[in-house]
């Protein structure tokens, strides 16, 4: 039902204006009927009886026409009250269905604060604290200590896991997430009490701030009782798992330093203990700064030599000791650094193979070196071997093995003529690997010799193992052959060993005429040395054959 748009508003209505409404037109209709009626009746008749018919006739007309208008106009009214009903129902029901969708409303938005306070709490968990051991993150640490105050004894001790990723390699990373669990329970077992807190930093560094320790002496009984309170291994699922670890310590109290900045000192301390020999444990010292600071500035000059190739190669002969002539030419790597002159090798060699920069030093030498040989061959100088110098950290790269017979294959160089050289050293780190790979270039066709011998392990069972076609016998072993008959007995001894195990012999370090003399008579087969000839530059090459 359509509702007439003339329907008062609800703040509209008024109980004396709408009953006013009936009763005026009412009172004047009524008025007027009596004031005109009667006249016009008598008017119009004159017998008494006719008028008192017509008006008793009259009076019913007036009672039925009024209540037609009465009832026109309750009804009308009546319909405006009915529709204002409705319309007030219609509001209270949409008031309800609002009331209910706010309520509604409420119920989800409380739903969702509550979830974003779960969130908020997941969140500040997961930021805030490791996953695995539950305990305060890095994070956590840099939050809760942004400075500390010369003024205390606070003691910040970071604890590293030596070679973990062994342990994950090994076992899984599953015991291995059990292990870390393991030392966790232990550390908040033995620090129970004291007033430091635990805190994982990264995967198997935890640090230690400690609160209550007054001086190095402290400090140092702390650490001893630490290491008598681990066994030394764990047992994980029927698993005895050893190992070891390492701890940079550093005074908060010495300085005014940032958290960042203690955690930093920690770190570069912990690296330090690494190395020592003697004890697990190293405190920062300003001097690590600067060792930091050399070595930083090594690692930028050397990439940045590597770019410049400022790395130049230099070929010190190896001699027939039976005729003298010309066997090998054994490649040198030097460094030539603008404005400082030519770097020795010992100077930046091992610093190369601790930081992987050799792989790239050892991929331009052998590249030089086949085409040196190869430029030497289109010359006609073809018999001779030149022997290059190989670091440990290629000994289990079986990608250097694919390089280096491509490299060959490119240049057209037998693979007898490019001699491996190998330290003891080197060969000993991984003995099982080395070997494997030593092997896999004997197969293809490389000579193989062991360097520096006499120098490192020297084990006649490991030599044996080795697929090597010889040795050179270190120059600490001749230095002083001429006067010292003991030196001489031992140089005898190893070349005696050789010649039983079917070795070449190539004696290196040859500084004057009467050594030289004296390891012919010994029936070697090569002789170098500076008294025989120095290392040269690659462009001067050719001047050894003339």
């Amino acid at each position: 039902m359509e509702r007439s748009e003339s329907v008062p508003e609800p703040d509209r209505i008024s109980p004396v204006y709408g009953s006013l409404k009936i009763a005026v037109p009412y009172f004047l209709l009524a008025g007027i009927w009596i004031a005109f009626s009667d006249s016009w009746v008598l008017l119009l008749f004159d017998n008494p009886e006719a008028i008192t018919l017509v008006q008793t006739y009259k009076g019913l007309l007036f009672v039925v026409v009024t209540a037609f208008l009465l009832y026109l106009a309750f009804k009308t009214q009546i319909e405006n009250y009915k529709d204002i009903v409705y319309r007030f129902s219609q509001n209270y029901i949409r008031l309800e269905k609002s009331n209910k969708k706010l309520i509604k409303a409420k119920e989800e938005i409380e739903k969702k604060v509550e979830e974003l306070e779960k969130s908020k709490k997941i969140i500040y968990q997961q930021a805030f604290y490791d996953q695995l051991t539950g305990l305060p993150n890095r994070n956590m640490l840099l939050e809760d200590n942004s400075q500390h105050s010369p003024d205390n004894n606070e003691v910040l001790m970071l604890l590293d896991i030596d070679k973990f990723r062994i342990i994950n390699d090994y076992y899984g990373f599953e015991i291995g997430d059990k292990f870390l669990i393991k030392l966790t329970d232990k550390l908040e077992e033995f620090f129970n009490g004291a007033d430091a807190e635990i805190y994982r930093i990264v995967s198997d560094e935890f640090l230690v701030h400690h609160q209550g320790l007054n001086d190095l002496s402290e400090i140092e009984k702390l650490l001893e009782e630490l290491q008598d309170f681990f066994s030394g291994f764990f047992e994980i699922e029927g698993h005895k798992i050893h190992f070891s670890y390492s701890i940079g310590i550093v005074r908060a109290g010495d300085s005014n330093y940032s958290t960042h900045k203690l955690l930093q000192k920690c770190e570069t301390a912990m690296y330090q203990a690494k190395n020592n020999d003697y004890r697990n444990y190293e405190f920062h010292h300003p001097a690590m700064e600067e060792e930091i600071a050399s070595y930083l500035k090594l690692d930028n000059d050397l990439r940045s030599a590597l770019k410049l190739k400022e790395f130049e190669l230099f070929y010190q002969p190896i001699f027939r000791a039976s005729n003298g002539e010309i066997a090998k030419l054994e490649a040198l790597i030097r460094w030539h650094k603008p404005g400082e002159g030519y770097i020795p090798p010992d100077k930046f060699i091992p610093f190369a193979e601790k930081t992987g920069l050799i792989f790239e030093l050892d991929q331009r030498v052998f590249k030089e070196v086949c085409r040196h040989k190869k430029m030497w061959q289109r010359k006609g100088f073809k018999n001779f071997t030149i022997s290059v110098n190989l670091s440990a950290r290629q000994l289990d790269s079986s990608d250097f093995t694919k390089f280096v017979l491509n490299l060959i294959d490119k240049h057209e160089i037998s693979s007898s003529n490019l001699e491996l050289e190998i330290t003891e050293n080197a060969v000993m780190k991984n003995f099982d690997v080395s070997n494997k790979f030593l092997e896999r270039m004997q197969k293809a066709g490389f000579p193989i010799a062991l360097d520096d011998f006499g120098t490192g392990y020297s084990s006649l069972n490991y030599i044996m193992k080795l697929p090597i076609s010889s040795i050179k016998i270190d120059r600490s072993f001749i230095n002083n052959i001429e006067q010292d008959q003991q030196q001489y007995q031992i140089v005898y001894s190893i070349i005696e060993l050789a010649k039983i195990l079917g070795l070449e012999i190539t004696v290196e370090g040859i500084e004057t005429e009467k050594q030289k003399t004296l390891l012919q008579k010994q029936r070697v087969d090569y002789l170098q040395g500076f008294y025989l000839s120095p290392p040269v530059p690659a462009d001067k090459g050719e001047q050894i054959f003339s």
